[in-house]
């Protein structure tokens, strides 16, 4: 009899045991599942990314006929030096021939 009940007992823990094991591998599933759900998101995530920073880069580099913003405002500084150089040019122009006639007109009076 003991025997028996000894054997009753070993077979309840076993039955509590794959219980134990079936709730476990029904949570291990939903791990992983939670797992794989994360990683398309992380996938879908890093897909966006990656299309944000390629437009990033056409805005800010340009590309094939468009010129980007590096090159616009490269552009807009060597214009604006050109238009300094020029403008420093025309004023000494302008200078020296205001000087020029007011000095012929000094030799011829004088």
């Amino acid at each position: 009899m003991q025997n028996q009940e000894g054997q009753n007992e070993f077979t309840l823990e076993k039955m509590k045991l794959n219980e134990r094991l079936g709730n476990l591998e029904v949570t291990m599933g939903k791990v992983l599942q939670s797992v794989d759900q994360l990683k398309d998101q992380k996938n879908e995530a890093h897909s966006h990314m990656s299309s944000e920073m390629n437009d990033f880069r056409r805005v800010l580099y340009g590309h094939e006929e468009h010129p980007g913003v590096l090159v616009q405002l490269d552009r807009l500084n060597r214009d604006h030096e050109s238009r300094r150089v020029h403008l420093t040019i025309l004023y000494t122009v302008l200078i020296g021939l205001v000087v020029n006639q007011a000095y012929r007109v000094l030799l011829a009076h004088g």
